[in-house]
């Protein structure tokens, strides 16, 4: 949206500029073509301009970057873990002398912490809150 607002304004400009200067040079004929040039040259600018433009401003709303979040190993690990979940005998704690685990976002939890153990490709633990006193 804003590299056509800016590609039409920039064509206009361009156009206004060059029909002036080539109506003083020599006749209306010369005078559009120069203004079709300049329009020409002044969208492509101005689309490129909005472009950037536009690419900066997603860029500061937090768009995703390149690269997956998880490597092939660490999905092949929660795939299992969530398998185990849903035949109903994934247990928490440590050796699996917890409970049964009957929440999804557990058993994900469960899966990421045990694929970082592996060493496998997984996003950061998210810092703590810090408490203002």
């Amino acid at each position: 949206m804003v590299a056509k607002k800016a590609a039409k304004k920039g064509g206009r400009k361009a156009a206004k500029k060059s029909t002036r200067k080539a109506a003083k040079k020599g006749g209306r004929k010369a005078a559009k073509k120069g203004a079709r040039k300049a329009a020409k040259k002044g969208v492509r600018k101005a689309a490129k301009k909005g472009a950037r433009k536009a690419a900066k401003k997603g860029a500061r709303r937090g768009a995703k970057k390149g690269g997956k979040k998880y490597g092939p190993k660490a999905e092949e690990k929660i795939g299992d873990v969530m398998h185990e979940f849903k035949e109903g005998t994934l247990r928490s704690g440590p050796g699996g002398k917890g409970g049964k685990v009957t929440n999804r976002d557990q058993a994900v939890a469960i899966a990421i912490s045990e694929a970082r153990e592996e060493g496998d490709k997984v996003p950061k633990k998210r810092a703590a809150k810090k408490r203002s006193s």
